[in-house]
């Protein structure tokens, strides 16, 4: 089962369990906020769990808490086989983004939240992107961070056999609201009142480069940035690019 207009897409790899909890791979900057507390609403926190960024032992032991548990739901920035090590028997589910509005996304969320963004403001579009880009993502090894969410290295072909073969649901993060229908069935088995999502990205579109660390985005995020910095992007980031375009691809087939 598939939709897709543009980068409007989902692939519903195997029928929602209702006897298997949800476990979602929320790759950082890919709307799963919105799955998340919508997931809190519907059955209630004591039946979820979900957590951010957090060591790797730490994030073994809450899966392995949630578990023993019996949640329903289980939502973080964890990767694929951090889960898999707990639960054979799941409805694995993640939401992928472009990758050049992934990076450009958290490129503005640290301008507005940190105090210590000074130096990334300066000339936003090049030099203080590149800086941002160098310190955050090649110095973090956070390139191709969907490939390495997925099957923790940046191996496209290898991501996508997990994805086909592991998970039941995939979406980009434009079908967020059309990927929440079935995320609510299998928690609940239902198919009809279902509760809208909270709405997701309200930030207004900058007019200028100053509105952008004030919570504003980009009209056209390709068009954002300078042509090497968009370059480094992609030379930093082909598994991944490689990976969503074969998502779009795949969705669009079935």
């Amino acid at each position: 089962m598939t939709h897709r207009n543009h980068s409007f897409a989902i692939l519903l790899n195997k029928p929602m369990r209702t006897d298997q909890p949800v476990v979602f791979t929320h790759i950082p900057k890919t709307a799963g906020s919105s799955i998340n507390r919508a997931a809190e609403n519907v059955v209630g926190i004591a039946n979820c769990a979900i957590i951010s960024n957090i060591p790797i032992d730490d994030r073994l032991t809450f899966l392995k808490n949630c578990l023993e548990s019996r949640k329903k739901y289980i939502g973080g920035h964890f990767r694929y086989f951090d889960a898999q090590c707990f639960f054979d028997e799941a409805n694995f589910v993640v939401s992928l983004r472009d990758p050049i509005e992934r990076i450009l996304s958290t490129y503005f969320m640290f301008l507005r939240n940190n105090s210590d963004a000074e130096k990334y403001k300066e000339d936003i579009r090049g030099s203080g992107f590149e800086k941002f880009y160098k310190d955050f993502f090649i110095r973090r090894k956070m390139d191709n961070l969907c490939c390495k969410f997925i099957c923790n290295e940046a191996d496209r072909k290898r991501a996508a056999d997990i994805i086909y073969d592991k998970y039941s649901l995939v979406w980009s993060s434009d079908s967020t609201d059309a990927a929440w229908p079935m995320i609510f069935y299998a928690l609940t088995s239902r198919k009809d009142r279902i509760p809208p999502l909270t709405k997701k990205n309200t930030a207004p579109i900058a007019s200028t480069d100053r509105e952008f660390y004030l919570g504003s985005r980009p009209k056209h995020y390709h068009t954002f940035l300078n042509k090497s910095c968009l370059d480094m992007i992609i030379d930093t980031n082909r598994e991944d690019i490689e990976l969503y375009q074969w998502f779009l691809d795949i969705a669009k087939k079935d």
